[in-house]
C-alpha cells in the first residue's frame, strides 16, 4: 500500500521527470529533521565533514576504510582513490538519510497517507 502512494506524495517534487533540483528532496528531509530535532542537520553536516577529512587524510584506501570501521574486504573495485571513496561514503549516507523521509513525513503530517 505504502509503495503505491509513495510516488503520489513526492510527485509534486518532480523527482521522476528529471526537472527538479537534484537536492530538493534532501532539502525537504533536512528541514523536517530539523523540526523534529533542532540541531540535527548541523550535527549530521559536521559529522560528514569530519568523516570526509578523515578519509582524505588517510595514507591509502585500506587505511581510510579501517579508520572508518568499515570492512576492507567489501570495498568495491571501482573505488580507486580516496576521493572516490569519500564520494561513495557521502552518497551512501545521503541515501540513508533521505530514506528517513517517509518516517519524517508521517511524523510531521498525520494525514499525509490518508485519502
Amino acid at each position: 500500500m505504502l509503495l503505491n502512494i509513495l510516488p503520489l506524495y513526492i510527485a509534486p517534487l518532480k523527482l521522476y521527470d528529471q526537472t527538479a533540483d537534484q537536492y530538493g528532496y534532501y532539502d525537504i528531509v533536512t528541514k523536517a529533521a530539523e523540526r523534529l530535532s533542532p540541531g540535527c542537520s548541523s550535527a549530521v553536516r559536521d559529522s560528514l565533514e569530519e568523516a570526509s577529512k578523515k578519509i582524505l587524510k588517510a595514507s591509502s584506501i585500506a587505511d581510510a576504510v579501517q579508520r572508518m570501521n568499515m570492512c576492507v574486504a567489501t570495498v568495491p573495485s571501482y573505488i580507486d582513490s580516496l576521493e572516490v571513496l569519500k564520494e561513495d561514503v557521502m552518497m551512501a549516507v545521503g541515501f540513508t538519510f533521505a530514506d528517513y523521509g517517509e518516517f519524517l513525513y508521517s511524523t510531521l503530517c498525520s494525514n499525509c497517507f490518508t485519502q
